[in-house]
């Protein structure tokens, strides 16, 4: 999946332990990625019916669904998209930096891993497979929003 070897440094260590590591992964030709866990990145829950994100706001999180389903809506109730396990979203704001493009309501109990926008631009910045499968989701959801918004005939 990955162009080349990757490792996420979570932080586990002592700073000398982790620069050690990062060095000798490097020098293997090894992209590090560190992310300070509990502040870039964490699970919550969510109920259902709850909004986890508006259309309109800014967007500082990125939201991995780990258990539960969301649905997509916008400008009102028009629902454009269910989500569930394995599946994101509210990437599109952190990669254009721009307010949110739809709002997304937990459908089910929700469990999700919420990355902080630091991490996330960290990781789409340093791994090139995962920006890629970012940059066409990103594509894709953009094409059906654009289809949405082209009047009817």
């Amino acid at each position: 999946m990955f162009d080349h070897p990757s490792f996420v440094d979570t932080g586990g260590g002592s700073a000398a332990e982790s620069d050690n590591v990062q060095a000798s992964l490097q020098s293997l030709g090894y992209s590090v990625v560190t992310i300070i866990p509990g502040e870039s990145a964490a699970r919550q829950h969510f109920e259902p019916g709850q909004i986890i994100c508006r259309q309109g706001e800014p967007g500082n999180q990125v939201y991995v669904i780990v258990r539960g389903e969301v649905e997509v809506v916008r400008e009102g109730e028009t629902v454009v998209a269910r989500l569930g396990p394995g599946e994101f979203f509210g990437e599109m704001a952190l990669i254009h930096t721009a307010p949110r493009v739809a709002t997304v309501r937990a459908l089910t109990d929700l469990d999700a891993l919420v990355m902080q926008r630091d991490a996330f631009l960290s990781l789409f910045t340093n791994l090139p497979a995962l920006r890629q499968t970012f940059q066409r989701v990103v594509q894709e959801r953009g094409e059906e929003l654009r289809a949405l918004a082209k009047p009817k005939r």
